[in-house]
């Protein structure tokens, strides 16, 4: 019985690092983070993705044991897929995407993958071999490829909403923001003075890295400092000769970012591109920088962030770059970026919509090729 549980758990994290492995290889398939499955990627690819995975794992681990004669470890092996649903749960809310996620459907798909992973097992893979391996005797293997072909092409020719989202975003992001500066709006005031963008750039940086790590996380790595298998500690992620404190890291943290400031702010075109050098500087990644900017965007504004710089002032690129000098200020700008963000999301369907006829060309050829 220990030995089950030890199995089965020590499976489920094996399936844990491989699903994360898969997942990464196949985002040219459409694959994105379950935070991100109703803004970014194929929603059919994730969800069949997610829902098959542990069966399928589950399936190829029942195979070899019956080979090598282990069938003791069979019994119940569909709570490997519970264990994994545990896990997986438990990395959400320790990375601290729980409020970004679409929650009804990340348990609906939860559900989905035990419930299939029972079947699997109650159907197959617990009463013996001749019932896991194909059978070339009938039409069911093919039956069921065929519906799962017909399923996984209705998903992804479905388009979710994806304001639920970027709403749960912008709510978490508030939610970091006005809790990072109560507690430390005395520090970063001291270092920052009085520059809005050196401020909000900071606080950018901290609740990026305080989402990739919370504080569990974060004293995890001061305690793998000693062994020196962590070499940047604290809230800020700062290397140091030492382990530091959330107070120590912003203290180096924002003298840094000052003098990266310092350092491009006369050779940079707009905010965004001082941003990108600060940035690149201080870690790099294009998702970082994604990350940090998407941020930026919403504590100062996503018009400050493509402001021109000029000297120590700053002008709106629209103004300076399309003819456009004082359109901020007349009536009619809150019409004419409905217009610009109306068009942005007319391109954008039209990008998925030749993405989706690539995916269903596909998924048609390879229908052709079975009954082939």
């Amino acid at each position: 019985m220990l030995l089950q549980l030890i199995f089965q758990i020590s499976s489920a994290a094996l399936l844990a690092l491989l699903i994360n492995f898969l997942g990464k290889i196949s985002r040219k398939l459409g694959y994105a983070n379950f935070s991100e499955i109703t803004a970014e990627g194929f929603l059919g690819y994730n969800i069949v993705f997610r829902i098959l995975s542990p069966a399928v794992f589950i399936s190829i681990f029942t195979t070899l044991l019956y080979i090598l004669g282990l069938e003791e470890f069979i019994k119940n092996i569909w709570l490997i897929a519970v264990w994994y649903s545990i896990f997986s749960l438990g990395i959400v809310m320790v990375l601290n995407r729980l409020p970004l996620i679409n929650k009804p459907l990340y348990f609906a798909v939860q559900i989905g993958a035990v419930g299939l992973a029972y079947v699997f097992y109650s159907l197959a893979l617990g009463r013996g071999l001749e019932f896991v391996l194909p059978d070339n005797a009938n039409f069911r293997t093919e039956l069921w490829f065929v519906i799962l072909i017909f399923f996984y092409s209705l998903l992804n020719s479905y388009e979710p909403d994806e304001t639920g989202y970027y709403n749960r975003r912008k709510k978490l992001i508030q939610r970091k923001y006005k809790m990072l500066s109560r507690q430390y709006g005395r520090i970063v005031g001291e270092l920052a003075k009085e520059d809005e963008f050196i401020k909000a750039l900071i606080y950018s940086v901290m609740i990026v890295e305080d989402l990739n790590r919370n504080k569990i996380v974060r004293a995890f790595e001061r305690w793998l400092f000693r062994f020196g298998l962590s070499k940047s500690t604290g809230i800020m992620q700062v290397v140091s000769e030492k382990p530091l404190s959330d107070e120590e890291s912003i203290g180096l943290g924002v003298q840094k970012i000052f003098d990266l400031y310092q350092r491009y702010k006369d050779g940079s075109d707009d905010n965004y591109d001082l941003i990108r050098k600060i940035v690149d500087d201080y870690n790099v990644g294009s998702s970082y920088l994604e990350a940090v900017t998407n941020v930026y965007g919403e504590i100062a504004g996503p018009y400050d962030l493509y402001k021109k710089r000029c000297g120590k002032e700053a002008t709106s690129v629209l103004g300076d770059q399309t003819g456009l000098e004082g359109f901020e200020t007349m009536k009619d700008f809150g019409a004419f970026l409905d217009f610009l963000e109306k068009g942005a999301d007319e391109i954008k369907g039209l990008v998925k919509a030749e993405k989706q006829k690539m995916a269903k060309q596909k998924v048609e050829e390879m229908i052709e090729g079975t009954e082939s």
